[in-house]
């Protein structure tokens, strides 16, 4: 019965704000328009899965106006969105613009570094920041207003460590984007190399936007050269849609084919891999295999949610785009439930502690981040000449405590 209890919570919570806004809105005789941001990576390097987030997005919205109107409350949310370009400024500029205009909820932006970008003007306006997909460890804090309805680095770390262990890669060779994203991320993997379990080289770092990556094979390339040769090597990718460019790169090298590559969450289920029959290629021959928060394939509203945004988008959603129907419902629930509140956090996080969405229960700790929660292992696949991702693991970490689960490959 510990789990019917929130459910009841939430749901009488998401009546009462209604009806009793319902009271007053009927002696105005008008509908409260709730107005919640999204900043999105329409363009740039971070763009591959940009429609279906914005997909999401709008099925949200018109889930939840459906729902006021069989209800007959006198609510409508409408949605203010605009494309970041995937660059930190743009989305500081255009956050900006929103939280002027008064704005409580954001919904995004979606790297670490657009979400830093923006953590001090959000913060000192009380404004929100909802993350899907921004993962680097320490964002969020109860000194701000950033909350995260994704999984931080970490755990994701910890399944890569998982896989270097299953796979037998005792060295590792990582190149790493030049942001917050890949500098956080590179920081636990040398952390948990402490261990033993593996061995990281020295980080080869890019920087953001870079066009060419010559001068970047030939880094991985020297690297694999002092390798010694009883080590089995792999190459980690800590980066965006931009791993693409790599692999692609990569492939002109017979040497670099003969070792596995590894990616995260920046370019796992990416159609930017598969699009490029050449890189489609060099990542199924060298058993390139991504980490991805898990998706909730035994829950039917996750899978239905995820299947309508494909049907908008064209695009197999990632975890992050089906999860931004939690952030909006979660978003209007406060928004409804805190008038006259101007610290709304606190609130936020009591709400989405007693909410059960397409992503299951949303509990969040203390600082603002997801406390449990499934990484899934995805790896490109040559099926006839049809080249796939294809999940063939999963991390689970959950209350009682870390498993981890592989297909045989």
């Amino acid at each position: 019965m510990k789990f019917v209890w929130p459910i009841i919570i939430a749901v009488l919570l998401l009546l009462l704000g209604g009806f009793v806004v319902a009271e007053d809105q009927m002696q105005t005789n008008q509908t409260q328009t709730i107005v919640i941001g999204g900043l999105l990576p329409l363009s740039g390097n971070a763009s591959a899965q940009g429609p279906s987030y914005k997909a999401a997005m709008e099925l949200a919205a018109e889930d939840l106006n459906a729902k006021y109107a069989t209800l007959g409350l006198p609510y409508q949310v409408r949605l203010r969105i605009a494309d970041t370009g995937s660059d930190p400024d743009v989305a500081k500029k255009l956050g900006t613009e929103m939280i002027r205009d008064g704005i409580h909820f954001i919904i995004g932006p979606l790297s670490s570094a657009e979400m830093t970008a923006l953590e001090e003007t959000a913060t000192q306006s009380h404004t929100i920041l909802i993350g899907f997909g921004s993962t680097a460890p320490g964002l969020t804090s109860q000194n701000n207003t950033i909350v995260r309805l994704c999984p931080d680095d970490t755990i994701q770390a910890q399944a890569l460590q998982g896989l270097f262990k299953k796979e037998n890669y005792s060295t590792i060779i990582p190149v790493v984007r030049n942001d917050i994203y890949g500098q956080k991320f590179y920081e636990i993997l040398d952390n948990l190399s402490e261990n033993g379990t593996f061995t990281l080289t020295d980080p080869i770092y890019y920087e953001p936007g870079t066009a060419s990556f010559n001068t970047t094979i030939e880094e991985i390339t020297r690297d694999v050269h002092d390798v010694p040769s009883h080590s089995r090597s792999a190459v980690l990718v800590l980066g965006f849609d931009e791993t693409a460019d790599i692999l692609n790169a990569a492939s002109q090298s017979s040497e670099l084919g003969s070792l596995s590559w590894v990616g995260t969450d920046g370019i796992a289920l990416s159609d930017s891999v598969l699009k490029n029959r050449n890189v489609a290629a060099f990542a199924a021959k060298t058993n390139f295999t991504a980490t991805i928060y898990g998706e909730m394939e035994n829950e039917p509203k996750f899978m239905d949610f995820s299947k309508r945004i494909q049907n908008i988008s064209g695009l197999k959603p990632t975890p992050y785009a089906v999860v931004i129907d939690d952030a909006v419902q979660l978003a209007a629930l406060t928004e409804m439930t805190g008038k006259g509140i101007t610290d709304k956090r606190p609130l936020f996080l009591d709400n989405a502690d007693h909410f059960y969405g397409v992503s299951g229960y949303t509990f969040l700790t203390e600082s603002g981040d997801r406390r449990y929660t499934n990484i899934d292992f995805w790896r490109v696949k040559d099926k006839g000449g049809d080249y796939s991702w294809t999940k063939i693991g999963r991390f689970v970490d959950q209350m009682a405590g870390p498993m981890m689960d592989m297909k045989t490959t």
